[in-house]
């Protein structure tokens, strides 16, 4: 028996991703594969929703228990290769993680003997490219960077 990881489905429609799913539910069927709804995620953007359907939970079934796996609302992110996402677009959650990064970085090294081109190194090779992945679908103001870097 086997498991999928970090499979990640894209669709126009809540019809067309429920036909992939099922196209791929007979897949896993055939090769012995399961999938554990329970650990799925949905995120739905640009929801079209009528008048009625406003405060509805958008949800979707999957695998072969049927798990219920419903869409994040709002601010809710869920990570995909090491990046955030959410329904909003909103930078707030790439944010705290870039802020968290930067302060483990000068935790490490506030009491290494290191020379200035060391810590320039660093900064520019190694925190920089980390952050600027992170940032693909988000962007800060150069008054937000500078407060983030400031640490630094």
């Amino acid at each position: 028996m086997a498991y999928a990881d970090d499979t990640t489905w894209v669709a126009k429609s809540k019809e067309e991703l429920s036909q992939i799913i099922k196209i791929s539910d007979e897949f896993y069927e055939l090769n012995d594969i399961e999938i554990n709804g329970k650990k799925s995620e949905l995120l739905v953007i640009n929801p079209y929703q009528t008048k009625h359907q406003k405060n509805k939970e958008i949800s979707i079934e999957v695998g072969k228990n049927k798990d219920i796996v419903y869409a994040k609302r709002g601010s809710e992110a869920i990570r995909h290769h090491g990046v955030w996402l959410s329904e909003k677009g909103n930078s707030e959650c790439n944010t705290k993680i870039i802020a968290r990064e930067v302060t483990r970085m000068c935790k490490v090294i506030r009491f290494k003997r290191a020379s200035v081109s060391q810590l320039v190194y660093m900064n520019n090779s190694v925190l920089l490219p980390s952050i600027e992945f992170r940032l693909q679908t988000s962007f800060l103001s150069k008054n937000k960077c500078d407060q983030i870097q400031r640490l630094i």
